[in-house]
């Protein structure tokens, strides 16, 4: 009895894999690397709206640092 059972398991596994497979019309996309994939998703996901504010808003308020003149002005100056 217990040896029908696996079996008739087994049986309707292999059919809902088939089905899933038979139902799935997207392609699989394949990246290269994991930047390539998180530039992709990047890409096709939108940013909610309050969001967006909340970022900006906080990138403004990030104090502004005086760029300091780069090392090799200081060692060699013209």
């Amino acid at each position: 009895m217990k040896q029908r059972l696996n079996h008739e398991t087994t049986e309707e596994t292999e059919e809902e894999l088939a089905m899933a497979g038979e139902q799935r019309t997207e392609e699989t996309l394949k990246f290269d690397t994991p930047e390539a994939m998180l530039r992709y998703d990047a890409e096709h996901t939108p940013v909610p709206p309050q969001m967006r504010e909340r970022v900006m808003q906080s990138i403004s308020q990030e104090p502004v640092k005086a760029n300091p003149t780069p090392w090799w002005k200081r060692w060699m100056p013209f």
